[in-house]
């Protein structure tokens, strides 16, 4: 969903601006709960669970239908009396594990974000101090390899095609097609960056201390790609999510037989099951969506802020860098780090 596009709701997959903020929040409450009304129909939860929904409502259409044709009234009140109190407390433990599952899933969407937020703020911790201990020519060279490390990481955790673009674009060809060649491109790149400090190092160019308080950095550089790996390998035990998907297939198909003899039409029945189908259904799709977290996260504008900083870190008075940013998006009201490059994102001339 493009936050650019007024008519569309804002998404986690951009980073949000002042203006991203201000139409969010609304400027009152009324107008915020009557925007939510008006955009449903761009909600990619209700997007992805209507056929279910639908689905459900048919089912109930047709039992209501049928289930008095075959079964005497009196019969059908008894079993909604024995099912009205099972379906309660069927309804809350299933509640509860939708509800657990998804909070489990939002928390891994929450350290992924700490992760990559992390990883910015150290690499314009080494690039500064990079550029207060070592020659411009070196420092330029250390650069091109942490932009495009987060571009590298951010291929890793998503099927990208375009995999090789930012390595041959930044580094010299020999450099790129070694990085292609390895297992994993984040940490052939960070061990480059290692390589290059160290023989900074022994050369005496690199004071000790500085070259372990850079060490560090790119250490913990080292620990974000594995606690990414981390996230991104494993999902949530997949148990708990079939369980809680075939649970609540059982107890929306008994819905109907309990709401047959509440004397609503079959239509009424098959309305109120539908909406109660996307709310059971809806939770479910909430923890699918961001239990990948790294699917959903705005990475491409994250890597493209990691670069801001890295440039802002190399620049100062005596060496002003003027980097010419030109639109290749064809939306033109879009802001800085609101479309993806999947949108077309931005040609660097």
């Amino acid at each position: 969903m493009l936050e650019v596009d007024d008519y569309r709701e804002p998404s986690f997959r951009r980073l949000f601006t002042h203006r991203t903020w201000k139409r969010y929040t609304a400027k009152s409450t009324v107008g915020r709960w009557f925007r939510a009304f008006l955009d449903w129909r761009y909600c990619l939860v209700g997007g992805s669970v209507w056929p279910l929904s639908a689905f459900v409502a048919y089912w109930s259409l047709i039992i209501t239908s049928t289930l008095p044709l075959v079964v005497p009234m009196q019969s059908l009140f008894q079993w909604s009396s024995g099912l009205s109190a099972t379906l309660s407390l069927q309804g809350a433990a299933i509640g509860l594990l939708l509800v657990f599952r998804t909070d489990n899933a939002f928390r891994r969407l929450e350290e992924a974000r700490e992760l990559w937020g992390r990883a910015i703020w150290l690499i314009r911790e080494v690039m500064t101090k990079c550029v207060n201990a070592l020659e411009i020519s070196v420092v330029c060279d250390l650069a091109r390899l942490l932009c495009a490390f987060l571009f590298a990481l951010r291929d890793k955790l998503r099927d990208e095609k375009r995999r090789d673009d930012i390595l041959n674009c930044l580094l010299e060809p020999e450099v790129a097609e070694w990085i292609s060649s390895q297992r994993s491109r984040p940490l052939a790149i960070l061990g480059r960056v290692r390589r290059i400090l160290h023989k900074e190092e022994r050369g005496g160019a690199l004071e000790p201390t500085e070259h372990y308080m850079i060490d560090c950095d790119v250490r913990e550089l080292f620990e974000i790609v594995a606690n990414c790996e981390r996230l991104f390998s494993p999902p949530i035990p997949p148990n708990m999510a079939r369980h809680g998907m075939r649970s609540v297939m059982l107890w929306l198909g008994l819905l109907p037989i309990q709401l047959a003899s509440s004397g609503l039409p079959p239509l009424a029945i098959a309305v109120c099951a539908a909406t109660t189908s996307y709310i059971y259904l809806g939770i479910d799709e909430l923890g699918v969506q961001v239990e990948q977290p790294f699917k959903i996260m705005p990475l491409w504008q994250l890597c493209h802020v990691a670069q801001l900083n890295i440039e802002e870190a190399l620049a100062s008075p005596e060496l002003p860098l003027t980097m010419k940013r030109s639109r290749a998006t064809p939306f033109p009201e879009a802001e800085r780090f609101d479309v993806d490059d999947e949108d077309g994102g931005f040609d660097l001339t």
